[in-house]
């Protein structure tokens, strides 16, 4: 096909902004749409090459097809991954280490979509640098999309064969039906989870499938004015940088907002059909050197940059401009010479090129090596937790995954889900009601209570939701970036039960960390007006469970550490002592509950605090009594929780407002 520089001029915006973006240079909120440009023009790219093949021969060669793929892809991420790992072992702690390998599994084998799809990990979330290989998501969504173009070649194939259908109206009309249901599911699953609308395949289908349009359409054009070429080249430009410098991380995307990055690349692209020397002014400053040069590069530089960002950042105390600047030319070398030594003698290998089967086994037999490589090292247990010298040392994935059985049990209500879950427990014939609720917070505690509730003959009501505040405000969810009306529907389900109910206890825990909206659901309170609102919440639905009759009980909440404490443990070997933190400093300056003590007093409400037996003496120490206290900076374990229930039930009973 003709070689367009225009679309490498297109790969250096594309992969710049996605540098600056996560360079965190806030100039450039919406620089994350870098992704989808390169997805259009992929779609594109690999539509044209097919469409020219089919066209030609009558059918695709598939062993040709992924004997391209692997020497254009898998050289330069192959070296990335290996590098990347050797920097990690350097100079990572344990469990850091431990996690890379894992991570570096999922990209090995194109996977890291969803595994970070099934982590709920957030991509715009700061959280999401602990993995050294999240950026090889898009990847893995594109090595999928290949899967699916070539069904549907085949199948138009099959479609030319048996029923006479030219290819391009197949293709054409297969692609058009798949664009239009993978935007449905685009829209619907960034609205119900954000994380599946970022990462899955299906929600991006789309965005491939219209370069591959592109690809069909272009070979129907045979004119384009001068004057339609300029309106499409800017006009795409115009959406382009509306895209770049109005979106933010904040809003739900993609969705329906993936849609003028999409659409400026189109038009951008559409602009150069059936062009040679007609073209745009932006058009011939995009085919310049420079611009042509960093689009060659683009696919290293893209593979390159989050490593270093993130092994840079670990080594400097704060981010600054100076260490961005450092970090974005060390990139850039770094992809030049993988530019020069691997990617193009690889794939423009004369020798490989004319052994497509050799191709694919001499470049991916070290990939699948490096997995079983990967695979070992992730459950190396050197990432153990040793409470004590003459303990066995447990597993840090076990600890963290210490939760209480409400969890496995399905009756901690996940964040899509607004419908409380039937599980009652204690004693099921107790005549007497302790109700559990609240978010997480509260969903800790649950060890700590069903003892009690059996060996006093209560039923133990457990009415917990991630992420979700037992009292009446709107709240932001940083998963499905929007208000969490989740939450307020699951809300109204249990106050409506407990008005019916007629519970003995009602015990709430919530977090200290909930962002309030204001009454029209679009702007966050901070600061006094947050705390008011959070206070005016709690006044509203604590007097409505008073009402409801029996005794109100609401939970001090838990310590947040400054550290991930089996981090800290694994670290520090069983030398536990060196894992301790001030209480004073790990407390939000706002805790719940948020109303002075004197209001809740008045309004007859009872406040637990546990505090003073998570860190005694104002100390949090990671173990306590050889068990571990957190499973992360802000979670008590389930065992720690189990070894304070006689404590905290003395503690519910004998409280007094």
């Amino acid at each position: 096909m003709q070689y367009r520089s225009d679309i490498d001029g297109l790969r250096s915006i594309a992969v710049t902004i996605v540098v600056l973006f996560h360079a965190k240079l806030t100039l450039f909120s919406g620089g994350f749409v870098g992704v989808d440009v390169f997805f259009i023009i992929s779609g594109y790219l690999i539509g044209s090459i097919l469409l020219r093949e089919i066209t030609q021969k009558g059918r695709i060669d598939l062993v040709n097809f992924w004997a391209r793929r692997t020497r254009r892809l898998m050289p330069a991420a192959g070296l990335v991954i290996v590098v990347t790992l050797l920097f990690a072992w350097l100079l990572l702690p344990a469990i850091g280490l431990r996690f890379a390998f894992s991570d570096a599994f999922f990209a090995i084998t194109y996977l890291t979509n969803w595994h970070s799809m099934a982590q709920s990990v957030s991509y715009f979330d700061d959280g999401s640098g602990v993995s050294l290989f999240i950026h090889f998501w898009s990847l893995a969504v594109e090595e999928q999309f290949y899967i699916f173009v070539m069904i549907i070649f085949a199948a138009a194939t099959a479609l030319h064969r048996f029923v006479g259908w030219r290819h391009e109206t197949s293709i054409a009309l297969m692609f058009c039906v798949s664009v239009l249901v993978s935007f449905g599911f685009s829209i619907f699953e960034s609205y119900r989870s954000q994380p599946v609308g970022f990462f899955a395949t299906h929600t991006r289908i789309w965005e491939l499938g219209v370069g591959v349009l592109l690809a069909v359409l272009e070979k129907r054009v045979t004119h384009i004015s001068n004057r339609v070429r300029a309106v499409l080249v800017w006009s795409g430009a115009v959406l382009l940088l509306a895209s770049i410098f109005g979106l933010t991380g904040e809003m739900t995307y993609p969705g329906y907002l993936a849609l003028l990055p999409t659409i400026g690349t189109a038009l951008f692209i559409a602009g150069g059909f059936d062009a040679v020397n007609d073209v745009s002014i932006l058009q011939r400053i995009l085919s310049t050197r420079p611009f042509i040069w960093l689009g060659q590069l683009s696919y290293s530089i893209y593979l390159w940059h989050w490593p270093v960002f993130r092994f840079y950042e670990h080594s400097v105390e704060r981010w600054q401009p100076i260490d961005m600047a450092i970090s974005i030319a060390l990139v850039v070398v770094l992809s030049w010479l993988t530019y020069i030594f691997v990617e193009k003698p690889v794939r423009f290998s004369k020798w490989l090129g004319t052994r497509p089967v050799t191709s694919i086994l001499t470049l991916t037999a070290p990939a699948l090596l490096a997995v079983c490589f990967v695979l070992f090292f992730s459950t190396d247990q050197s990432t153990v937790v040793r409470l004590a010298p003459s303990q066995e040392a447990v597993g840090a994935e076990s600890v963290r995954k210490d939760r209480p059985a409400t969890y496995k049990a399905g009756c901690h209500t996940p964040q899509k889900d607004a419908a409380p879950k039937d599980c009652p427990y204690g004693d099921p014939n107790g005549d007497k009601t302790i109700v559990l609720f609240g978010d997480s917070h509260a969903a800790q505690w649950f060890p700590a209570l069903e003892p009690f509730a059996v060996a006093n003959g209560y039923r133990l009501v457990s009415r917990t939701k991630s992420a979700c505040i037992p009292t009446d405000v709107p709240t932001y969810n940083k998963s499905f970036k929007r208000i969490y009306h989740e939450c307020a529907e699951w809300r109204e389900n249990v106050l409506r039960e407990l008005a019916e109910d007629n519970a003995d206890i009602i015990v709430l825990a919530y977090s200290s960390a909930h962002r309030p909206y204001d009454k029209t659901g679009t702007i966050e309170l901070t600061g006094d007006e947050r705390l008011q609102s959070l206070q005016e919440a709690e006044r509203r639905t604590l007097s409505q469970l008073s009402e409801v009759g029996g005794k109100v009980v609401v939970l001090n909440d838990t310590p947040w550490l400054p550290e991930n404490p089996i981090n800290c443990l694994v670290n520090a070997k069983f030398e536990t002592k060196k894992c301790r933190w001030d209480l004073a400093t790990s407390q939000k300056s706002a805790s719940s509950p948020f109303l002075p003590s004197n209001v809740l007093q008045e309004m007859d409400v009872s406040v637990v605090s546990m505090n003073d037996l998570i860190c005694p003496d104002g100390v949090c120490m990671a173990t306590r009594n050889d068990l571990v206290v957190m499973l992360d900076t802000h979670h008590i374990t389930n065992t720690f929780a189990q070894y304070l229930s006689q404590a905290m039930s003395l503690r519910v009973l004998q409280s007094e407002p």
